[in-house]
């Protein structure tokens, strides 16, 4: 059980410090804006629209995992839904 906290701490860790749209989802998240709308129409502006929502997905599962980012109360499990 240890291991894994240990490994969960580092993923975050290294979440933070090499992918920066981790990074800016919990600056997001820590101000309070919502990152979810916030984050997908700026990924739009660089990829096309299923890429962004993959990309955005793949993301938001890596910070789950790492306890990066928590799902909301009430929230469906839909790609980029803090």
């Amino acid at each position: 059980m240890a291991e894994r906290k240990e490994r969960k701490r580092l993923f975050n860790e290294h979440l933070l410090k090499f992918v920066p749209l981790a990074a800016h989802i919990r600056r997001l998240l820590d101000d309070h804006r919502p990152p979810r709308v916030r984050s997908a129409s700026e990924l739009e502006d660089h990829l096309i629209r299923r890429d962004a929502e993959i990309t955005l997905g793949t993301v938001t599962g890596w910070g789950r995992y790492a306890k990066l980012f928590e799902r909301r109360q009430g929230a469906t499990a839909a790609p980029g839904n803090f």
